[in-house]
């Protein structure tokens, strides 16, 4: 039976399968692809050996360049990710770390679960907050990767596919940190909805999920909210900015 285990590196969720072994020369990647070694890789204390393909969730078909992650160990369980990107017909080679190895956005969020409080119930769609709450026995302690950006995806009302999939979402400076929960403890953040997302709905009663991309967890049941005018006025983008001589 295949090993369908999980960990984290970066942003990658990685096969903890593809870790084990000695791996390769770095050259052995590099050469076939006319690649030379990048500036600074001696004296950032990158590893020469150990090197494999480590297999992603990417969507391949929506990247508009051959993507190949690559990955080494080194020491306490610090690794250095490469990226072998192909454009034009040319590659490339960039490299980071060291970066810490993490269990799986599974294994963090165990216990965890996104619920809608009664107070959320009425709310204006662009105040619409949601609890993170610790349903487990035990305390919940966040790892330095988890965070909680909460997106909001607008289904229509009484919908039963359940949360959409491939929902997109955008990251940006100041995530809500996370902290330290107890059994029956909650944290109550509040749910981003893209202004595009409320106009592309419309006027009337909708239904929204609620997603923790860090955690990759969902609400198991919509919200009803309801969009108005107000609401669509404030979605909309500012007018452009007009030049006066």
């Amino acid at each position: 039976m295949s090993d369908k285990r999980l960990a984290q590196l970066g942003v990658f969720e990685i096969p903890i399968a593809a870790l084990d072994g000695r791996g390769a020369p770095l050259a052995s990647f590099l050469e076939p692809r006319r690649v030379d070694m990048p500036p600074g890789f001696a004296a950032s204390g990158a590893p020469t050996l150990g090197w494999r393909v480590l297999p992603t969730s990417l969507n391949r078909a929506e990247l508009r360049e051959e993507l190949i992650v690559l990955g080494a160990p080194v020491e306490d369980g610090q690794w250095f990710l490469g990226q072998l990107i192909e454009r034009g017909g040319r590659w490339n080679f960039t490299f980071h770390g060291p970066i810490a190895r993490h269990p799986s956005k599974a294994e963090r969020s165990a216990g965890l679960q996104l619920r809608w409080p009664q107070a959320a119930v009425d709310m204006p769609v662009d105040q619409v907050f949601i609890d993170v709450l610790n349903t487990s026995t035990e305390r919940w302690i966040p790892t330095p990767v988890d965070h909680f950006h909460t997106v909001g995806v607008l289904v229509e009302a009484g919908a039963t596919t359940g949360m959409p999939r491939g929902y997109s979402y955008a990251y940006v400076s100041g995530q809500p940190i996370t902290c330290v929960l107890d059994p029956g403890e909650y944290a109550r953040v509040h749910v981003n909805v893209p202004g595009s997302a409320v106009i592309d709905a419309g006027l009337g009663l909708h239904a929204l999920y609620a997603a923790l991309p860090a955690l990759n967890m969902t609400s198991e049941l919509p919200l009803p909210v309801t969009i108005t005018e107000e609401d669509l006025q404030k979605a909309a983008p500012p007018p452009p900015h007009r030049r006066t001589n």
